[in-house]
């Protein structure tokens, strides 16, 4: 819509860097629970309170490895080609309206704590589907959550929780491998970039959970289904 054209990878990953580190304040408190069941664990003293929290680190494990086996097999069969990708965009935008939508009529009662291998599963291979351009990757994991059967809450924070290994993941990749890139970024753009990103995303996050726990998801299609036959019918 801008009109730029060539932007490099390791832009995008700056900005989630930036997201991540808003997604880090917000769900501080689980994560400290996680490193401090971590650190029992190492010392072979477990407490019984930790063993959720445990559990709860094995399923982001299996969530990420699906995660990683989805996208590198996705990322084989994205178009190369420029008006293909566009429509393709525009395409998958009404998928994940149609995913929002749906999420409002489940409701499951799993909590954080026990969410199952199998759950953790689905929720990854959603977001590997996640790096395809026009699905967005909360959206289709808080999504497939629901699905799947988890509570609201449990949701929110699980969507968001498998998106740290995700994201330094990628930042790790693409550290190596952005340097073959013939486009590169001023340090000013990477720095104003980054610092909108953590102020917006923070609030966005802070507006999001409000949203899943009201079962008002699917508010987000309002402005993705007529942007997603726009494109489609202009293009």
């Amino acid at each position: 819509l801008l009109g730029i054209q060539g932007v490099p990878q390791i832009f995008d990953i700056y900005l989630h860097l930036a997201t991540l580190l808003a997604i880090i304040i917000v769900f501080r408190g689980i994560i400290f629970r996680i490193i401090r069941s971590l650190w029992a664990l190492a010392r072979s003293s477990v407490e019984e309170e930790q063993r959720g929290d445990l559990h709860l680190t094995a399923v982001v494990i299996v969530s990420t490895a699906f995660t990683v086996v989805t996208a590198l097999l996705l990322e084989r069969i994205k178009p190369v080609d420029q008006e293909v990708l566009i429509r393709m965009v525009y395409a998958l935008f009404l998928v994940t309206a149609a995913l929002l939508i749906a999420a409002k009529f489940f409701h499951g009662k799993t909590p954080l704590q026990q969410i199952s291998y199998k759950q953790g599963l689905i929720i990854g291979i959603a977001q590997g589907f996640g790096t395809l351009p026009g699905i967005s990757r909360s959206g289709s994991t808080i999504a497939f959550s629901l699905i799947s059967g988890i509570d609201r809450k449990a949701a929110g924070e699980y969507s968001f929780l498998i998106s740290i290994p995700a994201v330094v993941g990628a930042f790790v990749y693409s550290s190596f491998s952005h340097s073959a890139e013939t486009v590169e970024i001023s340090q000013n753009a990477a720095i104003w970039g980054s610092l909108t990103a953590f102020i917006v995303g923070y609030a966005a996050l802070k507006l999001l959970l409000k949203l899943i726990q009201g079962g008002k998801l699917y508010l987000f299609s309002l402005y993705l289904i007529p942007l997603g036959i726009y494109g489609l019918v202009t293009h």
